[in-house]
């Protein structure tokens, strides 16, 4: 096993069929369901097939970290990418805190799933990097999304947090992108309104 995978507060309840977060009862704005509510993400740039994709290269890069990645049996278009991720891990030498990582912040009423959160050799200890997995292009809204998940990570022992992109492609080649706008969590944060107010939560 090379990481933990799936860390979650345990007051933190995921409902995968229907992807709805809740505490105590109380469902809670996803962060990609706030992006789309408020017209932050073009579907337009999406089909069904790189939707697919992207959810099995996701899974891929679990069961890796999970030591329960059957190699003889990946799918050929989906070898590509893991293999472009695995150059991502040695050539970084990220040490991985957390992988599909379940955060919240009940007071903003928002929860999210981040791709993947840890330390870089060079990082001091007051550093952590949440890096969110694309496979195929970067949409324009992963820096909104990113911006999301800092905004909902506990207050710890890790005030310094970076935000990346990892964009693993087809020729099993990968460009890892930092997102550094400082209007991010702003867009984010009124986006979660938008979205809570559509649904007559505010």
């Amino acid at each position: 096993m090379l990481a933990p995978t799936v860390a979650q507060s345990p007051s933190l309840e995921f409902n995968e069929a229907q992807h709805r977060y809740s505490v105590n009862g109380r469902e809670l704005t996803g962060v990609t369901r706030a992006l789309t509510d408020a017209g932050l993400i073009d579907t337009r740039w999406f089909n069904d097939a790189a939707c697919l994709r992207g959810t099995y290269v996701h899974a891929a890069i679990v069961m890796l970290h999970d030591g329960d990645l059957a190699e003889d049996s990946l799918d050929p278009i989906l070898k590509p990418y893991v293999d472009a991720y695995r150059a991502f891990l040695d050539q970084s030498a990220l040490r991985l805190d957390a992988i599909e990582e379940r955060v919240f912040n009940e007071a903003l009423g928002c929860a999210g799933t981040l791709d993947l959160r840890g330390q870089f050799p060079n990082d001091p200890p007051n550093v952590t990097n949440v890096i969110d997995i694309k496979t195929g292009f970067v949409p324009p809204h992963v820096g909104f999304q990113t911006a999301g998940y800092v905004r909902l990570l506990p207050i710890g022992a890790q005030p310094v947090r970076r935000r990346w992109a990892l964009n693993l492609r087809a020729d099993a080649t990968y460009r890892l992108e930092p997102l550094t706008k400082r209007t991010d969590e702003s867009v984010f944060l009124a986006a979660v309104t938008v979205a809570q107010a559509k649904r007559g939560w505010l």
